[in-house]
């Protein structure tokens, strides 16, 4: 008998370190979300300082030019929880038109921040999987505990250890529900500046009305 129970104890000690590994190095989840700005491609100087370099590779200072507008742009990037993405920041089509607008010739003080992050439903799905995974561990845990024992006490782990293992499926499954994805919002601003003593430029003029 004391044979048979200490031959038990070492079958279910393994057992149990493996689940106690297991459930130690699960439920690990992360959201990313890689925002490059590759370098500038424009036909006029950008800078994120109050100086600028002309075309003919002259300093310009903050005396040789004059503001001309302020500006402020807001992008919001999003990729979906537990899930990782890259995405390539394109500025140059909407700083031309910003530019080209206010008749200026460079753009000084360029800025860009990151002004808010929601984790959207990253973590209430973790959460569900965690739950899902720890109890689903536990629930094969014990009826494997209860199938290296036998007997009696096979009678007793077996449904607690089917109830667990059903629970953490359902709660796995719950996290698949909840699927609001992760957003960063950027913000670039900065101030389009004009070259003292050079001539406004004149405004795109307007396409004309095509006739049907």
């Amino acid at each position: 008998m004391n044979l048979a129970r200490a031959t038990a104890a070492r079958r279910v000690g393994p057992a149990v370190l493996t689940g106690a590994l297991l459930l130690a190095t699960t439920g690990c989840y992360t959201t990313s979300n890689v925002v490059t700005m590759p370098p500038l491609r424009t036909d006029f100087p950008v800078s994120a300082s109050g100086q600028y370099v002309d075309g003919d590779g002259d300093i310009v200072e903050e005396d040789g030019y004059e503001d001309v507008s302020t500006f402020t742009i807001e992008r919001t990037y999003e990729v979906s929880r537990h899930g990782e993405g890259r995405i390539e920041a394109e500025l140059e089509p909407e700083l031309q038109r910003i530019v080209e607008k206010a008749g200026g010739d460079a753009i000084t003080n360029l800025e860009i921040t990151a002004v808010e992050y929601d984790s959207g439903s990253h973590n209430s799905a973790a959460g569900w999987k965690i739950f899902g995974w720890t109890m689903g561990l536990s629930g094969g845990l014990i009826a494997g505990t209860g199938a290296l024992v036998g007997g009696d006490a096979a009678d007793v782990l077996y449904p607690v250890g089917g109830v667990l293992l059903g629970v953490g499926v359902v709660g796995y499954l719950l996290s698949f529900t909840t699927t609001d994805p992760a957003q960063w919002q950027m913000q670039v601003s900065g101030q389009v500046v004009r070259r003292k003593g050079s001539a406004r430029p004149e405004p795109a003029p307007e396409p004309a009305p095509q006739e049907l």
